[in-house]
């Protein structure tokens, strides 16, 4: 992985700021209280808690083509800060880190081609394989190298990134610290391929490659798996369309991996009623049975799982959370708009296993109710609140057999 990862960053470009650079300045702030009933019981006391990011970037243009992105993010839960065990209110966390920071040159050598380097959040598709996960306090981001090639129906990128490095630089060449270390970090790469030539339609190809370097007892590697797919999504009078088909292939340690997914989903909006669209879906995530030496879980990796499989996240870590037997999700969802600033949305889940589990396969099911207010361009206010109804699969995994429920409330500042 060095040898990769040395090409990736000797990529650099050094200029001269100009007197009156431009910059554009970005920040969030988000609040977020949650209480939590997920334990399927329901004598006993939910848990609590508040949390906070807050985040503040820098679009820098120092020469034409030429941008620089830094932002910085705090990401905490109220209170939280201790000293030696004991509450304190003058403790200092120093949770400052760089979400992301990259380099991105435009029109490098041709016109259409960029490239970028650094850490970045990266977004491919509706976020079913690869996203940011936005809902999370702290998000998700890589480093690494992205080059873009862009026309104006069309576009074409690929990227690796470094998702865990075992080797670090020495600070000084002295025979110990340079002595050759095998590798056994992880590496994420791919190629996105989009075509919108076609207004209100896209479809787009891609193939990812996940390469878990570290060896097992039988010596094999970790993982070393493709993910091959499309995703289309379109719009025609008042229907719209998803869908998405995605395989898997190839070694989990000693095991084979034959692996899929299938997403489909079908809206109609309206026109001058409350309700504003309603939407129907499936979503097919396979699994492995029991006596099946072949490895059909399928991974979705570095998903949004939030934005999909319930906002309560009983399935987010999936093939994890469901023992490795996969997932269908037959999806209702419902928007109604009472105002121009403001939106209700439903959402109706049905989950059950791809495979059986100790001969069954029902889950559950769960609602999601999430009511949001723009009280302006920069603010916003968000309430939501969810229930699920478990069967025996989660009331075996879980020791509870109540009705779970879970709820929010949240403001965010942007500008």
């Amino acid at each position: 992985m060095r040898y990769v990862l040395s090409c990736v960053f000797a990529f650099s470009v050094q200029v001269a700021f100009p007197s009156e650079p431009i910059i554009k300045w970005i920040g969030e702030v988000r609040a977020r209280g949650e209480v939590d009933g997920r334990d399927f019981l329901t004598h006993t006391i939910p848990n609590a808690y508040t949390l906070l990011r807050s985040r503040l970037g820098a679009y820098i243009t120092p020469i034409e083509n030429v941008q620089v992105f830094l932002q910085v993010q705090d990401s905490r839960a109220f209170g939280e800060e201790t000293v030696g065990g004991r509450f304190n209110t003058i403790s200092n966390m120093r949770n400052l880190d760089l979400h992301q920071g990259y380099l991105k040159v435009d029109d490098l050598f041709v016109d259409g081609l960029s490239a970028k380097v650094g850490r970045m959040e990266l977004s491919y598709g509706n976020e079913r394989l690869v996203g940011p996960v936005g809902w999370n306090n702290v998000g998700r981001s890589f480093d690494g190298l992205v080059i873009k090639f862009e026309v104006p129906s069309q576009s074409i990128e690929g990227f690796v990134t470094n998702i865990a490095e075992t080797n670090t630089p020495p600070s000084i060449a002295t025979p110990s610290a340079v002595t050759s270390v095998r590798d056994s970090g992880q590496l994420f790469s791919g190629i996105y391929y989009s075509l919108h030539s076609v207004k209100k339609h896209i479809i787009d190809a891609y193939v990812f490659h996940q390469w878990d370097q570290r060896k097992t007892s039988s010596g094999k590697f970790a993982l070393s798996r493709l993910t091959g797919g499309m995703y289309f999504k379109g719009a025609a009078a008042w229907f719209s369309y998803e869908g998405e088909f995605a395989y898997q292939l190839g070694k989990r340690s000693s095991a084979d991996v034959q692996a899929f997914m299938l997403t489909s989903a079908v809206g109609y909006s309206f026109r001058g009623f409350p309700i504003s669209s309603v939407t129907v879906g499936y979503d097919y995530l396979s699994g492995t049975g029991a006596t099946s030496t072949t490895y059909r879980s399928f991974d979705p990796a570095f998903h949004t799982g939030h934005k999909f499989y319930g906002f309560m996240d009983y399935f987010i870590d999936i093939p994890s959370n469901t023992s490795g037997r996969g997932l269908q999700d037959m999806i209702v969802k419902i928007v109604l708009k009472p105002s121009e600033n403001s939106s209700i949305a439903i959402w109706g889940h049905n989950f059950r296993l791809a495979r059986r589990f100790v001969d069954r396969i029902q889950l559950g099911q769960e609602i999601d109710l999430v009511g949001v207010l723009k009280y302006n361009q920069n603010v916003a206010f968000e309430l939501g609140a969810s229930g699920f109804i478990p069967d025996e699969i989660m009331r075996f995994w879980f020791g509870g057999s109540d009705v779970a429920w879970w709820g929010y409330c949240a403001a965010r500042v942007w500008f």
